[in-house]
């Protein structure tokens, strides 16, 4: 199996940039998915461009996972764990 890489935080930000952030999100039919406590992590502790962290794969995979049953690239799944959708809109910025 091949390996594969990471992936990279795109884009954060606080306040009138995290809404920006969203307002290209939907003008470009990107998904937002609310997840603040993940959102903080990887603001407090990721670059834009740097690889996401082994200690928050799980939590972005799981995101990562509601985007593709979104755009059926998966099967949906009884629950969605903790992953909630607010309007298609996140909090600070993550996407």
């Amino acid at each position: 199996m091949d390996d594969m890489a990471a992936p990279r935080l795109v884009a954060k930000g606080m306040d009138s940039l995290a809404m920006k952030i969203r307002e290209v999100a939907d003008e470009n039919d990107v998904p937002i998915v609310e997840n603040p406590p993940l959102a903080r992590a990887l603001y407090a502790s990721v670059e834009i461009d740097e690889e996401i962290p082994t200690e928050h794969y799980a939590a972005v995979a799981e995101v990562i996972g509601y985007v593709f049953r979104l755009k059926g690239k998966l099967p949906s799944t009884p629950s969605e764990s903790g992953v909630h959708q607010g309007n298609q809109q996140q909090s600070d910025g993550l996407q």
